[in-house]
């Protein structure tokens, strides 16, 4: 929805988000914005609580992370701190948007998985220390083999590897195969340069690389014992995802020699593999890129039926996560489908009106009159 259509009852909106996250945080949910308060600030506020007959949990934590490393309360304190965080915000800051809505244990969880997953993503893309696509194969297929490792209880051999294995023991249901089959697609994207068609080679490469996320946070947002329809919907969004960044890095893969567009489709609207990596914004190549958007579009509104299966404290990140997908392809259609001369982002403006979009949804589905998304 555009920020014009709500200009009307923003005010009351915007009331209406902040109370739900201040209602969040009476759970024991602290926000990304605190751990990015000057040291000087949250010092002042632990001596405070220090001081308090019953010091809030957050505190102790905090405070024990500054005098001991030995003994951890959740996967991300496994991690160097605030390391998954910082790298999500320069990564994927509308990830880290949508997941600091999460509780802290949950949202600790899935910062754990996303440093595993970027770490594998690093292998496969990382230009520093350069490597072979024979040496970036083995690493990989080393990581698969981790993960086996750590469900069984093999002991961890570095930080990522011993958040991961905790996360695995808060969360029982938490499967390895995704995993593996993350690793799969990362391998897939170092042996195959084009991809033929949507269905089935760009679809099975966007599960794996994404679809698998949907997969692995199933159970930290409440949802361990999903029916094989929440599953689908929830591989859906992770394909929907994967699509968007397709999509927007359509130059930035060009500068590089890829083409994630299906060959089949290129055709389709006689653009030519020529006219993507010489950045050549055609006729064709727009109403390509218009059907790409639909096709991204259908993946999103089939995920977003799911999101009622899952518990009302996660339902509105995951909701959130729909509305900023949503607002890159209103971005990208509003630059006529240019993303070939920079990335594509979207404003403060647009993040405001999917916070308000997303407030009206989580509301709509309280009451049980969500039907889709516009």
């Amino acid at each position: 929805m555009r920020l014009n259509r709500f200009t009307s009852r923003a005010g009351s909106a915007l009331v209406f988000l902040v109370v739900l996250l201040a209602f969040q945080q009476s759970r024991q949910c602290h926000f990304v914005f605190w751990r990015s308060c000057p040291d000087r600030f949250r010092s002042r506020q632990l001596k405070h609580a220090a001081t308090m007959s019953c010091q809030p949990d957050w505190a102790l934590r905090a405070a024990s992370r500054r005098t001991r490393r030995t003994a951890f309360d959740s996967p991300r304190e496994l991690l160097e701190t605030d390391k998954p965080e910082k790298e999500m915000a320069i990564r994927d800051p509308l990830l880290r948007l949508a997941s600091s809505l999460l509780p802290e244990k949950q949202r600790d969880a899935i910062w754990a998985i996303y440093d595993w997953c970027r770490r594998a993503d690093e292998v496969c893309d990382g230009e520093v220390p350069p490597r072979s696509t024979e040496e970036r194969l083995a690493i990989l297929r080393g990581y698969a083999k981790e993960v086996s490792q750590l469900r069984d209880g093999a002991r961890p051999s570095e930080a990522i590897g011993e958040a991961l294995q905790r996360t695995f023991t808060q969360w029982p249901s938490l499967g390895g195969q995704p995993f593996i089959d993350m690793i799969s697609g990362m391998e897939t994207e170092l042996t195959q340069p084009r991809f033929l068609n949507f269905e089935p080679e760009l679809r099975k490469y966007a599960y794996c690389v994404a679809g698998t996320v949907g997969l692995m946070v199933l159970p930290i947002l409440g949802a361990p014992d999903a029916s094989a329809e929440v599953k689908d919907r929830a591989i859906k969004l992770g394909i929907a995802i994967q699509l968007v960044n397709i999509l927007r890095d359509v130059g930035e893969d060009a500068r590089r020699g890829r083409i994630y567009l299906p060959l089949e489709d290129l055709h389709r609207f006689q653009v030519s593999e020529d006219d993507i990596l010489k950045g050549q914004l055609t006729v064709n190549y727009q109403s390509l890129i218009r059907f790409q958007v639909n096709r991204t579009r259908t993946f999103l509104n089939e995920a977003r039926g799911g999101v009622v299966s899952l518990p009302a404290q996660s339902q509105f990140a995951v909701l959130a996560v729909i509305r900023l997908m949503g607002a890159i392809l209103d971005e990208l259609l509003v630059r006529d489908c240019d993303s070939f001369t920079r990335k594509v982002r979207i404003s403060t403006r647009s993040k405001l009106s999917c916070a308000v979009g997303t407030v009206l949804d989580w509301a709509s589905l309280r009451l049980g009159k969500a039907d889709g998304y516009d």
